[in-house]
């Protein structure tokens, strides 16, 4: 897998911030794309997980009972059958991804959910890269990434 993208701001709050993705050339992030899937959005689940989301990030914090582990680092926020796939930073920052609902034993044997999950983790490759190389820092005290958030592959 290889692409670029641009990890983008959705919400900050008090002590907590959430991102997503934005392959580069797409209209929607990865996120947006989760909202707007028809069957997500339809399955009666929705509202539960999108209050989840809310009370997590305004309340709670990212904590780890709140969210399933995946595959390292990709967790998953979820309510059900229903998963939003992301990478969970720490207990105050999170980047989410897309996802959709799970009527398989694994994420592995949908092909959606699993290219997801492969997005998130070649997103996470390539942040850990530059957060190691110094070209990206975390401000813990504000809950946000600093530096360069736009992935340019071969540019």
């Amino acid at each position: 897998m290889n692409f670029s993208f641009i990890i983008e701001l959705v919400s900050k709050g008090k002590r907590t911030t959430l991102y997503t993705i934005r392959i580069s050339n797409e209209t929607k992030t990865e996120f947006e794309k989760f909202i707007d899937n028809k069957d997500v959005k339809n399955h009666r689940n929705f509202g539960s997980l999108v209050q989840r989301i809310k009370d997590v990030e305004e309340r709670h914090g990212f904590r780890d009972y709140w969210f399933r582990y995946e595959s390292d680092p990709v967790y998953a926020l979820f309510w059900e059958k229903l998963r939003l796939y992301c990478l969970r930073w720490s207990q105050t920052i999170i980047i989410l991804g897309n996802g959709g609902i799970k009527e398989t034993r694994t994420y592995q044997e949908n092909p959606h959910l699993n290219d997801c999950v492969e997005k998130l983790l070649y997103v996470s490759e390539r942040l850990e890269k530059r957060i190691r190389e110094r070209e990206i820092t975390i401000n813990y005290d504000e809950s946000l990434f600093e530096g360069d958030l736009n992935f340019n592959i071969g540019g």
